[in-house]
């Protein structure tokens, strides 16, 4: 069964170090491809949306992670998750542009198509 090891240097609830349904279903597909991709670190095109899937997820996560402040009652407590959301999918939405631009190879010209249409 493949899985990954978190890199020493990131901290171990924020690594990616765990069997992902994209992982398995490429090691199912394709030992060899599972290989080049997730050990080797030779990945295919990227697409907008994959790029913005992981962003999405790992904006949620940060959102679930934090601590959340005394609260007097449930309202409360969703304004409070509520307001998290603008800042962290502005963060998402940079973090994947930048990825994206960054990408030896990304298939697609451009993030706006995924983030407008």
């Amino acid at each position: 069964m493949p899985a990954q090891v978190p890199p020493e240097a990131q901290s171990i609830g924020r690594a990616r170090g765990r069997l992902s349904a994209s992982s398995l279903t490429t090691y199912q597909r394709c030992e060899k491809q599972w290989f080049l991709n997730y050990r080797i670190g030779l990945r295919g095109p990227l697409t907008p949306h994959q790029i913005m899937g992981i962003e999405v997820e790992d904006s949620f996560c940060s959102i679930l992670m934090k601590r959340a402040p005394v609260a007097n009652s449930i309202e409360e407590l969703r304004n409070w998750a509520e307001s998290l959301i603008e800042v962290h999918a502005k963060e998402a939405l940079e973090n994947g542009r930048a990825v994206f631009d960054d990408a030896m190879w990304s298939r697609g010209n451009s993030m706006n198509r995924l983030i407008w249409s």
